[in-house]
């Protein structure tokens, strides 16, 4: 997840596909160089302790 959608790799077309979670509908793209065939996420909330 990735401000409340879902990333999906996309080697052969170079791209991050943006998915809504809920429709299934896609909502954006990412270029990027090369064939993306893995996601790291790292991400925190901004909350301090």
């Amino acid at each position: 997840m990735a401000d409340g959608r879902v990333a999906i790799t996309d080697p052969r077309h170079s791209l991050v596909r943006l998915v809504d979670p809920e429709t299934l509908e896609e909502t954006g793209t990412i270029a990027v160089e090369g064939r993306p065939f893995a996601i790291v996420a790292v991400g925190g909330s901004g909350a301090s302790h």
